[in-house]
This record gives C-alpha cells, sequence and structure tokens, in this order.
C-alpha cells in the first residue's frame, strides 16, 4: 500500500512538470446550415491550432513542483518506515512463538519429572513410607502443570495464526527453538542523535518542506500572471488562407473577495500543524 503511495507521487511530479510545458490544442467544428459570406451573426465552420505558454501564474508552477519532490521523499520515508515496523511486527511474533514453545517444552520436562517421584512416590506409599499426603500433593501438581500446558497451547495456536497473519506462512507453523544472538551495538548516553535518521522523523520532516511549498503558492495567489498565446486558423469557411496571432497577456489579481488571505491562514496552519507533527515525531 505505501509503495502505491510512492507510484502516485512520481505521477504528481510529473503532472507539475507538464506545467511549465506549452499547451497545444487542436479546435474543428462544423456548423449548420452553412454560413453564407459575409454573414456577421452565424458562426462559421472553422479549424485552428491554439497555443498557450505559461511564463508565470502566480508561484503555482514551482511551488508544486517542490511539494512533489517533497512527497515523494516522504512517501519513500513512509515505505521504509512501513517495511521496518513491519520486520519489527514479524521479529516479535516470530520471538513470541518461541517463548510459548520453550514455556511448553519447559513445563512437559517438569511434567516428566513429577510423574517421576509420583511413580516412586506410589511405591512408598503401598509399603507405609511415605504419607498418602505427599502423593497428593505431588499430583495435584501434575494436574495444575496439565492445564498450563492447556492453556500454553492455546496461546501456542494465537501466536502461530498472528505469525502466519504477518507472513503468509501457512499453519502450523514450527520455529526453531535456538538462535543465534548477534550482539547489540552500544548506544550513546544522549540518544537524539538517532531521532534524525529514523525514517518517521524523516517523512515528518519532508510534511513541514510539502506544507512550506503550500504557502509559498498560496502566497503566489498575490502575484501577476503572465503567459503568451498563439493561434493559428488553418480553415473558415468563409474564408480563405491561414489567419494567426500571437498576444502577450498579463492579468493582476486587485480583489478576490478574501480567498486569497484565507488560502494563506489555512497554508500557514498547516505549516505550524506539520511543524509541531515533526516535534512530537522526534519526541515519540
Amino acid at each position: 500500500i505505501e509503495g502505491e503511495n510512492s507510484v502516485q507521487a512520481e505521477a504528481h511530479r510529473s503532472a507539475a512538470f507538464g506545467s511549465f510545458l506549452p499547451q497545444l490544442r487542436f479546435s474543428a467544428s462544423k456548423v449548420y446550415p452553412t454560413a453564407n459570406r459575409g454573414s456577421g451573426f452565424s458562426p462559421s465552420s472553422t479549424a485552428a491550432f491554439y497555443a498557450q505558454q505559461n511564463i508565470m501564474t502566480g508561484l503555482t508552477e514551482i511551488s508544486q513542483y517542490r511539494k512533489a519532490g517533497a512527497e515523494i521523499r516522504m512517501r519513500e520515508y513512509s515505505l521504509r518506515d512501513a517495511a521496518g515496523q513491519l520486520l519489527f511486527d514479524v521479529a516479535a511474533a516470530h520471538m513470541n512463538l518461541v517463548r510459548v514453545t520453550k514455556t511448553i517444552r519447559n513445563k512437559e520436562k517438569i511434567r516428566e519429572n513429577y510423574r517421576g517421584i509420583e511413580n516412586e512416590l506410589k511405591k512408598r506409599v503401598a509399603i507405609g513410607r511415605s504419607r498418602p499426603s505427599e502423593l497428593l500433593q505431588i499430583q495435584s501438581q501434575i494436574y495444575l502443570l496439565n492445564a498450563q500446558i492447556d492453556s500454553a497451547g492455546n496461546t501456542l495456536r494465537q501466536a502461530q495464526n498472528v505469525l502466519s497473519y504477518l507472513t503468509g506462512i501457512p499453519l502450523p507453523i514450527a520455529v526453531a527453538e535456538e538462535f543465534s544472538e548477534n550482539p547489540s551495538p552500544l548506544l550513546e548516553a544522549d540518544p537524539s542523535g538517532l531521532a534524525v535518521s529514523r525514517f518517521d522523523v524523516k517523512a515528518s520532516q519532508e510534511s513541514v518542506n510539502m506544507a512550506s511549498a503550500g504557502l509559498a503558492a498560496a502566497y503566489g495567489g498575490f502575484a501577476p500572471e503572465l503567459n503568451v498565446t498563439a493561434g493559428d486558423r488553418i480553415y473558415q469557411e468563409t474564408m480563405k488562407g491561414h489567419d494567426y496571432y500571437v498576444g502577450l497577456n498579463a492579468t493582476m489579481p486587485l480583489f478576490s473577495g478574501g480567498q486569497t488571505l484565507s488560502a494563506v491562514k489555512e497554508a500557514s496552519s498547516l505549516v505550524r500543524q506539520a511543524e509541531l507533527a515533526l516535534s512530537q515525531t522526534k519526541r515519540k
């Protein structure tokens, strides 16, 4: 699932890069009934090419491209963090299965020893060398161990189901009770330096970068828009020859009903929220 988020982030960056490129369109229309030459009211059948190259539309293009780059990195870190969490869950489930298996084996060995003592006490009780209460005490321990082993068997099946769910290994699952242990690396006295290398912290940092790019785009709503448009009419029913034009267009926003200010306010809040989430992730 996290991998598909990375694919979508790549598509977002491709779309953001495409906003820098010129747009080319072909338009054609066939009008019925056919217009008379010189008629100023009736539309004419036409075929034409249109092109537009944006020079600046506020800060939308550059902000979206920056945001898409941060999103790709954020998704990559989230993917690695999810993979690490899955590895942790599998390791914990495996260790739990080993623990339960060892517990059952140990209790079975203890029960076997108690049964040996029980057989010996039966002989001693028969000849009057031991009291029946001693035999009953040993038998009660055996019954208690039987109940504990049955309960651990249920726990064992639960542990097998968890490991099967996480890994897809079919039931029943048998694990080696003994395995080599690698020595753990020594941690520094101050573990704060480790936080910045964690993938969840890196993902939170990229979320801050994404929010900052969104804030820049919101402020771009106050900037003018500038683009070049061109057209070439290759056919018109009541005219002959090519007809083309090239135009430089500029638009300066003056008042948008407070929408731009609201967008800036929301984007600023998103930046603060992302920074708080980053701080929380580091402390966690």
